[in-house]
């Protein structure tokens, strides 16, 4: 899966973190640093295998925790509705 952002949404960085409007639902979502991360690499271009090697390099993790996390970010991000064609991602 190559995760995908919205294209309605609008994303600022502030500081360490990123915010997220999302107008369709009224909400604003705060990511820290990590999530931020994990974020600005789900546009479409790369797998979440991807992101995760990027992950582990950047912040010194075990690969297959970088995974787990990635998994994880891009589970709540589905969640959220915060990505497109979301079914086709399970963090389980």
């Amino acid at each position: 899966m190559k995760p995908l952002w919205r294209d309605d949404l609008q994303v600022r960085k502030v500081g360490d973190e990123v915010v997220v409007l999302d107008r369709r639902n009224g909400l604003i979502h705060q990511l820290n640093g990590t999530a931020g991360f994990v974020w600005s690499r789900c546009d479409g271009s790369v797998t979440v295998e991807v992101i995760a090697a990027s992950l582990a390099e950047e912040y010194g993790l075990d690969r297959e925790q970088a995974r787990q996390d990635v998994e994880a970010a891009i589970g709540k991000f589905s969640k959220l509705g915060l990505l497109t064609d979301t079914a086709t991602f399970t963090s389980e």
